[in-house]
């Protein structure tokens, strides 16, 4: 039976393998996630989560379904911007956070690839907040809305 929380953190792009039990055996299917109105995904063309989030059990008897998660699609670095990879001279801050705090992209080839704006100090992707906001784009130099 696929749960609530197995379907919960799932995104487009995520690819998995649902089963389910059939009159002669079991039925597998493979593939990239795709969406739908609201919440829904679906993989080759079979619902894997309803629009409110829910699972989706409708095929195979109750209870039968299966799903495993094969690998993750990229998760955009900034909750602001598709970017799932910084640029030299973003500026970013803590999105979770009104603290006024800010951290610059160095370029490649730097031991630590984020200069601290109010300290100075270079840290390690690592160190930062997990969700960050782009407030400017290094490769445009524009400001990020």
């Amino acid at each position: 039976m696929i749960t609530r929380e197995q379907v919960a953190d799932l995104r487009e792009g995520d690819i998995v393998e649902m089963s389910w039990a059939c009159e002669g055996g079991q039925i597998t299917i493979r593939g990239p996630l795709w969406g739908g109105r609201g919440e829904q995904l679906s993989v080759a063309g079979y619902w894997v989560r309803e629009s409110d989030g829910a699972p989706v059990q409708a095929l195979g008897p109750r209870g039968s379904r299966t799903l495993t998660v094969i690998s993750r699609a990229p998760q955009p670095l900034y909750v602001n911007h598709d970017r799932s990879e910084p640029v030299p001279g973003d500026v970013v801050r803590d999105a979770d956070s009104d603290d006024a705090n800010t951290w610059v992209r160095n370029r490649k080839g730097f031991s630590y690839e984020w200069l601290n704006n109010r300290t100075h100090d270079y840290v390690p992707r690592e160190k930062l907040p997990d969700r960050l906001r782009l407030l400017v784009d290094g490769t445009t130099g524009e400001v990020v809305r």
